[in-house]
């Protein structure tokens, strides 16, 4: 999408000390003679948020005051952003949702998408999608890799997906040539690697 804001907020996260939530969860259970469960033990773990997409975020917090406003129960812990990132790969999120706790009317929370998580987790730079030259290269070999009726696979800044994918094709073909290789292009990208690291969503256009 277009954010003018999220390439200074990431840039500035890169050295950024930030809080991640963790609560106790139980390691152990034991049975009383009443036939009663209690937990006998227990590990600290970091929070994350299941979004409504089936995806998994992890919330990070700038303030202790906006960890508490979310969750009075959570411990701050404190950590540099990229160490944050690296974890919630481990554990499989796709996502870092900051502040959480922050009113719409001031801005709401700020969603950084997989992209910005891959990136601070590597430690590079995080450029937008549609800017990025390797993964232009890329997007290239997908398009060429996937039919000789590809002129062209390209990233544009996205209205409703972090990017459009504009997809130029050779004249003359056939709905169902369009289709097959549609097919092969979407195969493609599903096998890249670097384009599941740097691109969080993707709209597939056809036209020039």
């Amino acid at each position: 999408g277009r954010d003018p804001h999220r390439r200074a907020l990431v840039a500035a996260l890169a050295t950024a000390r930030v809080l991640v939530p963790i609560m106790a969860v139980a390691t152990e259970t034991g049975t009383t003679a009443h036939g009663l469960t209690g937990d006998n033990g227990a590990d600290m773990a970091m929070v994350s948020i299941t979004a409504p997409d089936g995806t998994t975020v992890l919330p990070l917090f700038t303030s202790v005051d906006q960890l508490s406003a979310w969750r009075g129960d959570a411990r701050p812990v404190p950590v540099v952003a990229p160490q944050a990132a690296q974890a919630a790969v481990q554990e499989g999120c796709t996502a870092l949702l900051l502040d959480a706790a922050t009113p719409e009317a001031e801005g709401g929370p700020v969603l950084l998408p997989r992209s910005v998580l891959w990136a601070l987790a590597q430690g590079r730079e995080w450029i937008p999608p549609h800017e990025d030259g390797e993964l232009a290269a890329e997007l290239e070999r997908v398009g060429t890799s996937a039919s000789p009726a590809v002129l062209g696979l390209a990233a544009r800044a996205g209205e409703r997906a972090e990017v459009d994918l504009h997809l130029r094709l050779r004249p003359g073909l056939t709905a169902e040539q369009v289709s097959a290789v549609v097919q092969l292009v979407t195969q493609g990208l599903g096998e890249s690697q670097l384009v599941a690291e740097r691109i969080s969503s993707m709209r597939l256009v056809l036209g020039s």
